[in-house]
């Protein structure tokens, strides 16, 4: 009977005609049911594979959810304001007079700027086939080649915006100070030749944005100091040429997260999804934008209206701002751990100091920093931890933390 049969002898003999039947090279297929006869013969495998069915088997199951997608050849989600009398998509595009939609001047044509093309090239010049089956018209790879052409369309334009923009990361200012404006109602260029030379650095070198970030960090103009000169402030009060370093705050982002880092808290994995808690210790990225629930630090510091676009943020300065280092509970908990983690090494106070700011104090600023220790331990009663933390609240609530000088 079938039920009195060992699978492994069946395996064998059909292992054994298989052999004897492939007088040369066997088959593909055959070598595939060889190769499965023989796994059936091996004890060490057999047992494996009953454990991966297992833990197959376990397979947690992802939690599905359901989101809102920008996409064309689906039918679309009508929003709730929507009566029906609009339609979801628009066939044609048309010039419109004074932007006014009421009085239409013509069908606009699919096609690029021309300022910004070369050689007399259409659009067509940028097409892209659309694979089989494909939903979508492949528009948007049309522009996106445009827009990196650096012979026939705006890949030239594409390099300067993004040199600038570097540039003006690091230096609170771009060569073009009006970064989201490269057009006739923005600012001109302080030093052209320097723009075009690193856009073209920038496009000859593969785009590749690090070795950028190092030429930028390596100029004469980055490591400038911030001393003042009477002779160059009189010929640039404003320092619009670049004669010294001027002083900038960071970020409402790099501020959170330099405190992290220093503290030790920080945690540094990557991806996954945001978060509204304010005392996550993730990178301040991770933080959810959603307009009802704002994060209250990132706020006081300028953090940027995700409605629109930003070239530059705004930059003031208010009492609250130094009230969240004092009082926040999130930078007490860093404060602590900070202490915590200088207070077992041989110079608590020199490697406190190293660690937030980068540089070792200076003998007249480390003796201020020993006496206030001395006080603020004798204020606890002797206890020498909690004056620690006061310490690097001290530290990380200072201007060297919160400004690039």
């Amino acid at each position: 009977m079938d039920g009195d049969r060992d699978p492994r002898k069946d395996a064998r003999e059909e292992l054994l005609t298989l052999s004897g039947a492939t007088e040369n090279e066997p088959q593909e297929g055959e070598r595939q049911r060889m190769l499965e006869l023989y796994l059936q013969l091996d004890p060490d495998w057999a047992s494996i594979q009953s454990r991966v069915t297992a833990l197959e088997s376990t397979r947690p199951v992802g939690k599905k959810e359901k989101v809102m997608i920008c996409t064309e050849g689906l039918k679309p989600m009508r929003h709730h304001t929507n009566s029906g009398q609009v339609p979801d998509f628009y066939k044609e595009s048309y010039y419109l007079v004074r932007g006014d939609p009421a009085q239409k001047d013509g069908v606009a044509p699919v096609d690029f700027l021309e300022v910004l093309t070369r050689n007399g090239k259409t659009a067509d010049h940028w097409a892209v086939d659309r694979p089989p089956g494909s939903r979508t018209s492949m528009k948007r790879s049309r522009v996106a080649k445009w827009i990196t052409d650096v012979d026939n369309g705006a890949g030239h334009l594409l390099a300067r915006v993004i040199v600038n923009r570097l540039w003006h990361h690091h230096f609170g200012r771009g060569i073009v100070e009006s970064v989201n404006d490269f057009g006739f109602q923005g600012s001109k260029p302080t030093h052209p030749d320097l723009l075009d030379y690193l856009a073209h650095d920038l496009i000859t070198h593969g785009w590749t944005l690090k070795r950028l970030h190092k030429k930028i960090m390596m100029s004469a103009a980055y490591q400038m100091g911030s001393s003042k000169s009477e002779a160059n402030r009189a010929l640039d009060p404003t320092n619009r040429y670049w004669w010294k370093r001027t002083p900038r705050r960071l970020e409402a982002e790099v501020l959170r997260d330099n405190a992290l880092a220093v503290s030790g808290l920080i945690d540094r994995r990557m991806y996954g999804a945001g978060t509204l808690d304010h005392g996550m210790k993730r990178r301040s990225i991770y933080f959810s934008i959603k307009r009802s629930k704002l994060i209250p630090m990132m706020q006081l510091f300028d953090w940027p209206d995700t409605m629109t676009s930003q070239g530059r943020r705004a930059i003031t300065t208010t009492p609250s701002q130094a009230l969240v280092f004092i009082n926040s509970p999130q930078i007490r908990e860093m404060a602590t751990h900070f202490a915590k983690t200088v207070l077992g090494t041989t110079d608590p106070v020199g490697n406190a100091v190293y660690r937030a700011h980068g540089v070792l104090p200076s003998p007249e600023r480390r003796a201020r920093l020993e006496e206030f220790l001395r006080k603020q331990t004798a204020s606890y009663g002797g206890r020498e931890e909690p004056a620690m933390i006061d310490l690097c609240h001290t530290l990380l609530a200072s201007n060297e933390m919160i400004y690039v000088e």
